[in-house]
Parts: C-alpha cells; structure tokens; sequence
C-alpha cells in the first residue's frame, strides 16, 4: 500500500508548491502584455486604414453615401479599443474578436505591415513616432540620414549639369556663328573677286582711301564691298574669342575627366600660334563630343536615377510601406542608371537622333529615361540576348 500511494503521489510532487504560483502568475502577465500588444497593434492599423487608405474606408456602424454598410471594416469591433486588458483576457469571445480585428485591419491595411507602418512614423516624425521601437528609430534615422544624403548629392547634380548643358549650348551656338560668319567671308571676298580688280581686295582689308575709284565703277559699290568684308572679319574676331574663352573654360573641366590623365600635354601643331589653337573650332568640337557623348549622358541617367528613387521613396511615405533595405535598393537604382546611360555614348556617338518604337529620342533625353526606367533596358538586353543566342545556336 505504501509503495502504491508513493507511486502515485510522486508525479504530484516533483516541484515544491512555492514554486507552482510564480508560473501561473508569469503566465498571467505574459497574457496579458500579449492583449496589451494586440491592442495598440489594433490602434496602429486602424489609425492608417482611416487616415491613408482612400476616403471610402469608414468605421463599423456608418454608411456610405449610397446608403450601403462599409465592407472593409465590417470584422473590426473598435469598441474593444475602450476595454481594458484584463476584461479582454477574462473574456474569451472578446479575445477572439480581438483577433479577429487584428487580422482584418492587417489585411485592409496592406501592402502596408505594422513594422513598416513604425518605420514610415518614425522617419517622419509624426506623432505616432514616440510608440515606435529602437529598432524601428534606428533604421528610420539610417534612412533619413540616406535620404539627407541623397537630396544634397542630386540637387549638385542637377545644377552641375544644368551648368554644363548651358556652357556646351553656348559652344554649340559660337560654333555655328563661327560657320556662318565664315561662309559670309567667302561671299564678300567672291563679291570681291567678281569686280576683276586686283588691289581691291589688299586695298579693303588695309582701308580702302577716300579717293580711289578704278575700272569705271562707282565708288558706292567699292565701299559697301570693303565694308561688308570687313564687317565679317571683325564678327569673325569676335566670335574667335569668345570661343577661346569657352575652351579655356572647357579645358579646365575636362582635367576632371579620367582620360584626360593619360594624354600628353596639349600644345598647338608646328606653324599654328597659341592664339589660333585655343580659339580652334575644332578643338572645340573635340571637347563638346566628350561632354555631350559621355559626361552629360552619365550625368542625365543619375538625375532619372534619383528621379525614380524620390518619386519610389514619396510613394511608400505615402502608404507606409518604408523598408529597411530601401536605402540600398535606391543606391543601387543610381549607380546602374548611371551606368546604363553612360554606355549609351559608346552606342551612339553621331549626335543622330535616336528611334526607338516610332519615337524620336535625342541621346541626352534617351539617358534620362534609361536612368528612370532601367527595367526597360534589361528587358531588351535579355531580348536582344536570347535573340542572338538562339541565332549562334543554329
């Protein structure tokens, strides 16, 4: 009999008693910061379905205006947001409905999560920000100090390549100027030749004197020639020079250029003056392919980059759904468009408009939109890949 009533009251007694409260009394609390949990979460995404999903979202008990019950919260009992912990713990059909609201305010909310909903107020401050935890803190200031970052390194951008689009128009507009004040010459001087006077020419470009008349010609007709020839040649000095100063200009920025490391020091050809080399067209044209065919792409792809990147970033402020990788996404959305519109000078370098899909695209607006949209440009990569893949196969 002893041995029987051992046996049986030994599996009872394993723990003392003392110990047995405590458990109970942890499992108590451990219920009831769960509830305390389940509420605010409710709080949270009830506050974002009301205050960022559309206007038709409304609380449980009102109507549309066509008269008809709102659907989308029809499962949500708010009024359990005015009971306490330890009522909805005592309860078990508000528990469940408890759940129940969680889990269709989770779904209304969507694509938006309770993290990425912390994260949104935490970047911006708001006033739900101060429920957020340290995680939620820390990752929203890693973001805004990215975002920070971001603005400061586009707004450069965007200035440097407005400065430079403007300075290379500039050299665009000397050098056709140049072009016509040069055909303008020639004409005067054939207008010139056409008198059959030998000295008229030499006598015009020193000045032609107030006495001379030759050939039988009115003295009209000499002057306005004389001065038509000279009119260009001064248009022609002036338009040299400010070409010079748009080299020297151009020069000081091309030393920022990589390539430019690993050329020789730039001296003018046997039999040309320094004066004539820096106010060269062709020299000018050399540099305006550099920047037009490499820099300006490159730079025009970033700022489509950062286009896309802040117009991503506003979208999910806007419906609270902030990651923490968002940062490295948008960084590396910057460096392929800015990669992907830089190798569009090695494809296209003639300056030609460029067709694509029956639109006319110039290579400046075509690096734009190659730096917003680099999913476009790795579908026809993958295109043109498979495509010449399945021709080598053959």
């Amino acid at each position: 009999m002893s041995g029987s009533t051992t046996e049986q009251a030994g599996p009872h007694n394993v723990l003392p008693p003392a110990t047995i409260t405590p458990t109970i009394e942890q499992a108590q609390r451990a219920s009831l910061s769960e509830i305390t949990a389940l509420l605010n979460e409710m709080r949270v995404l009830l506050r974002h379905v009301l205050h960022r999903k559309n206007q038709n979202v409304h609380l449980p008990g009102t109507t549309h205006p066509d008269g008809q019950s709102a659907s989308p919260l029809k499962n949500v009992h708010v009024e359990l947001l005015t009971k306490a912990p330890e009522e909805i713990a005592c309860d078990e059909e508000l528990l469940r409905k408890l759940c129940s609201s969680v889990e269709a305010l989770t779904a209304c909310a969507a694509p938006a999560s309770l993290s990425s909903i912390y994260l949104t107020s935490a970047f911006l401050h708001d006033e739900m920000s101060p429920t957020a935890s340290d995680a939620a803190k820390l990752a929203a200031r890693r973001l805004r100090c990215w975002a920070i970052v971001t603005v400061l390194i586009a707004v450069t951008c965007f200035v440097a390549t407005l400065m430079l689009l403007i300075h290379v128009d500039r050299g665009r507009r000397q050098i056709q100027q140049l072009t016509l004040l040069q055909n303008e010459y020639q004409q005067a001087i054939a207008a010139i030749d056409q008198t059959h006077d030998p000295n008229l020419l030499a006598d015009c470009t020193k000045g032609l004197p107030g006495s001379r008349a030759s050939g039988g010609q009115p003295w009209v007709s000499y002057q306005n020639l004389c001065d038509r020839l000279r009119k260009a040649s001064q248009d022609i000095e002036i338009v040299r020079t400010g070409l010079g100063r748009w080299n020297t200009i151009s020069y000081r920025l091309a030393y920022l250029m990589p390539i430019r490391w690993f050329g020789g020091p730039d001296a003018p050809s046997t039999g040309v003056s320094m004066a004539e080399w820096e106010s060269s067209e062709f020299r000018a044209s050399a540099v305006m392919e550099g920047f037009t065919g490499f820099v300006l792409p490159m730079m025009l792809g970033l700022l489509g980059a950062f286009t896309y990147v802040y117009r991503d970033l506003d979208r999910r402020v806007r419906n609270a759904t902030l990651l923490p990788e968002d940062s490295m996404h948008g960084s590396l959305r910057m460096l392929l468009g800015t990669i992907l519109a830089g190798l569009l000078g090695v494809l296209w370098t003639d300056g030609q408009p460029i067709k694509l899909e029956g639109v006319t695209l110039s290579l400046s607006a075509l690096a734009f939109f190659v730096g917003y949209s680099v999913e476009v440009v790795f579908r026809l990569l993958d295109t043109v890949v498979i495509k010449a893949a399945s021709a080598l196969g053959k």
